[in-house]
């Protein structure tokens, strides 16, 4: 089975799978996948869904070419090899429960830079193979956490861009969450919304109970 996480930066999307994997081990948390399981799993991948993939590399390459931003070519590649991986992983952990934190239904607000309308989120869906269970997480709290507070946030390819940029991205990015979880709930059948109000032990709570 697969569980993918999906929120804004910084929504509780960790935090919570990983939690969930500590406290059940029956569940498994996929971690960020190093550089040998991305030669291992993406042919696998792209095997399963070879026009879902070319599509996502060349939603990349248009993105970056359009606007005109290579910094963030290679820094988005490398976001949907490991949403790959994680999704082939899980694919591969037959009769376990897999969680996702960093899916392609992720992608969607990490990819684009500007405004979507529904049909071109719809569009995007579209090519995103399901997982079993869609987890929406939600924190105002932590919202853009590793970008705003984190120590390590200058780091970030985005942050180089400047300050102008980044909070326009942020606008860009709320914007698209909002049609994107629209979206998610009317057409998705296993949806459960998580939010960071209710505390960790209750979220974690919820998913095992739906899950």
């Amino acid at each position: 089975m697969k569980v993918e996480f999906y929120g804004l930066p910084g929504s509780g999307k960790t935090t919570i799978s990983k939690a969930l994997g500590e406290r059940d081990a029956k569940f498994v948390y996929l971690h960020t996948s190093p550089r040998r399981e991305i030669i291992k799993y993406f042919p696998m991948f792209f095997i399963h869904h070879p026009l879902d993939t070319i599509f996502w590399l060349k939603e990349i390459l248009r993105e970056c070419i359009r606007l005109h931003f290579r910094s963030l070519f290679r820094y988005k590649l490398h976001l949907f090899f490991i949403s790959v991986v994680q999704y082939q992983k899980a694919c591969n952990n037959k009769g376990a429960i897999s969680l996702i934190d960093e899916g392609l239904y992720q992608r969607i607000l990490s990819f684009y830079e500007t405004e979507k309308s529904r049909k071109e989120i719809e569009r995007c869906i579209a090519h995103i193979p399901n997982p079993d269970v869609l987890v929406i997480a939600n924190n105002k709290e932590t919202e853009f956490y590793r970008f705003l507070r984190s120590p390590h946030r200058h780091e970030s390819p985005r942050l180089r861009l400047g300050q102008q940029y980044f909070e326009n991205w942020m606008e860009i990015v709320r914007y698209n969450d909002e049609i994107i979880k629209s979206v998610l709930k009317s057409t998705q059948k296993n949806v459960i919304v998580c939010d960071g109000a209710e505390g960790l032990r209750n979220c974690i709570d919820k998913i095992e109970k739906e899950v």
